[in-house]
């Protein structure tokens, strides 16, 4: 069984533009209004209703109602967003022509006055109260230059004393409840943006604990446990991992109800990111039993490196987590003139009635809940950020036999991705590499720099953000320090010195809004918690790419 989510897109951040940005979609009502009436003249001229001069002249005037309204869509389209001349076109165009057509042809335009009251609604609804106010005066005018020009009409005052008074109850009546339903969105929207701040900050101060948590449980591995206590540091270890990955789709979560996260695309080479993928599910998988295999690829894509590597981490994951002992591949294929990622397990499946839930929030199946961690969050986040990139993401499977997740429509390009990080080199090459340490957690600093001992650092540390420049190898600093940030410290320092130090930033938040605030953009940055097997990998890759340009 296949079930696909196909991305829809998602509504702008603030209110304010969401109901900003709709005069395309209003330009797109006139012109389907217009051929709805030209469609009725056409019929009545066709059953002989209308005939000469009338004729001759409703169609001149459809095709000038045509030309404009084509113009104003051109222009809604070429220059998009608020442009009150063209709203004050439209509006002339709309209720002139509407008089224009009532008054002139009689009775057989009275179905006409529909579109009067349409045009009415549609004006307040999509432009606001003040757009409202404006509508229903020109309506009003309307009706009393068909009631003084038209002699038919002029015979029918309580017909047109009932449109005008429609023309002004109903649109006002349905601006009332618009208005409260937009109060009701915005309250909405301010409480997920509180709730997504929340997490997001929550996130951040939990993991800075967690953090060093984690490196003094790498520090006891090495300090000759025995085997009793090396086991019971093995679960904190692995309970620790769990917690983290909690951590990170919370901060995932927050990060995209913020709206703050921006694909930067970049030329991705396929094969090294699949394989890095793999790396770093590669204990998780040996402990699971799980043979993880990647199918090598010469693909290159244009795409957001970081979000896809999220996306495919996150689905890899779940595959180990539910396929026990079984196989799991990851690899590529052109699909048309796009490219897709799968991942494939041959794990016991999904039942059918579960297939199309797996991908909402915070379910989990009931025959896992017991059994394997998480909350619901990894596969929602993967739905998310493929909406972010215009991707994808399909699943097919079958009950016994193993499941498998496609990310498509991904473009393929032919230009040559940029060169990988050098390869990491033995933990020992990092002995005598002079490090400032830059942390004003306490527990974290010390955490931090008991584990750069171990690995042969020579280490000074600081809390604060003026740190006092001193000559060092790199500067490892947290970003979120108390009287400034981790950013600022590098740069103060580098111009102290007189050189770019290699560097590197920690932090909790969201690794692309860090980005956004550092005057480095080039800096890597590590959220926490950090592995120490990344951490290490991360001082070597830069102690072995030479000066910092």
């Amino acid at each position: 069984m296949k079930t696909a989510w196909l991305p829809h897109p998602a509504h702008p951040a603030r209110s304010d533009e969401f109901f900003a940005e709709t005069e395309q979609r209003q330009s797109n009502v006139r012109l389907t209004l217009a051929g709805i009436v030209a469609l009725y003249i056409g019929l009545l001229i066709a059953l002989d209703v209308i005939g000469p001069p009338l004729e001759g002249i409703l169609l001149l005037e459809m095709v000038q109602l045509f030309a404009i309204a084509l113009f104003i869509h051109w222009s809604a389209r070429a220059r998009p967003g608020v442009r009150h001349w063209r709203r004050a076109l439209a509006m002339a165009l709309d209720y002139g022509n509407t008089a224009f057509l009532i008054g002139v042809a009689g009775q057989t335009m009275t179905p006409v006055f529909v579109v009067l009251l349409w045009i009415t609604i549609g004006y307040g609804i999509r432009y606001g109260r003040r757009y409202l106010l404006i509508a229903m005066t020109l309506s009003q005018l309307s009706v009393l230059g068909v009631g003084l020009f038209s002699p038919y009409w002029r015979e029918l005052p309580y017909f047109l004393i009932t449109v005008a008074l429609m023309a002004l109850v109903v649109p006002a009546y349905a601006h009332t409840l618009i208005s409260a339903l937009r109060r009701a969105h915005d309250e909405a929207l301010r409480a997920d943006l509180a709730k997504s701040r929340f997490l997001a900050q929550a996130s951040h101060d939990l993991r800075q604990p967690i953090h060093a948590i984690g490196l003094f449980t790498s520090c006891l591995k090495r300090s000759g446990l025995n085997q009793d206590q090396a086991r019971m540091v093995d679960s904190i270890d692995r309970a620790l991992n769990g917690v983290s990955a909690l951590f990170r789709s919370l901060l995932d979560v927050s990060t995209l109800d913020s709206g703050r996260i921006v694909p930067r695309p970049q030329v991705v080479a396929l094969g090294p990111l699949l394989r890095d993928v793999a790396d770093q599910h590669g204990d998780a998988a040996h402990k699971a039993g799980v043979t993880l295999r990647v199918v090598g690829s010469g693909l290159s894509v244009r795409t957001d490196r970081a979000i896809l590597a999220v996306m495919l981490g996150n689905l890899v994951s779940n595959a180990v987590k539910y396929a026990p002992g079984r196989k799991v591949v990851i690899g590529c294929r052109r699909r048309g003139g796009q490219v897709s990622v799968l991942i494939c397990d041959s794990g016991p499946g999904i039942e059918p009635e579960e297939q199309a839930r797996i991908f909402e929030e915070f379910y989990r199946s009931p025959r896992h809940r017991r059994t394997r961690e998480g909350i619901g969050l990894g596969l929602p986040i993967v739905v998310r950020m493929a909406r972010l990139l215009g991707l994808q993401v399909a699943l097919d499977s079958v009950p016994g036999h193993g499941t498998a997740i496609e990310i498509s429509g991904l473009e393929p390009t032919q230009e040559v991705a940029a060169a990988p990080a050098p390869v990491a080199a033995p933990a020992t090459a990092l002995a005598g590499m002079r490090i400032l340490l830059v942390e004003d957690h306490d527990e974290v600093r010390g955490a931090t720099r008991r584990i750069l001992e171990s690995w042969g650092c020579i280490v000074e540390d600081e809390a604060s953000a003026h740190a006092l420049p001193r000559d060092c190898d790199l500067i490892l600093a947290d970003q979120d320090l108390e009287d400034g940030t981790g950013g600022e410290c590098i740069q103060r320092i580098r111009a102290a010195l007189g050189r770019p130090v290699p560097a590197i930033i920690m932090s909790g938040h969201d690794a692309a809004h860090i980005a956004d605030e550092l005057p480095d953009k080039s800096l890597p940055i590590l959220p926490k918690p950090v592995h120490p097997a990344r951490l290490r990998a991360a001082l070597m890759a830069q102690k072995f790419a030479g000066p910092a340009a």
